[in-house]
């Protein structure tokens, strides 16, 4: 039987809600580099790994691995994404 990591992630710091200046650049790298680990981990056990979370949603920033444009706060079925820092560290 395959197994298949599909929400592995981590938040941002509690209570933090998206601006101008947050996330910083440290903490972009730092939700990059836990989230590229993470699923590393995952593929040496030859599990197969999908983040299921693709765009962070109110309530609790940093969970998904896409912005959401038109809504800084994040939103359930968000439609036009941008890429964040751990987006482009996951191994594919």
């Amino acid at each position: 039987m395959k197994l298949f990591v599909t929400e592995a992630g981590a938040s941002y710091d509690p209570g933090m809600t998206y601006g101008p200046t947050v996330p910083s650049q440290n903490q972009l790298f730092a939700h990059a580099a836990v989230g590229a680990r993470a699923q590393s981990l995952a593929g040496r056990r030859r599990a197969g790994v999908d983040p299921l979370l693709r765009c962070g949603y109110p309530g609790e920033p940093g969970y998904g691995t896409f912005f959401d444009l038109n809504n800084a706060q994040g939103a359930f079925g968000a439609s036009n994404l941008s890429r964040e820092p751990e987006a482009l560290a996951l191994p594919r």
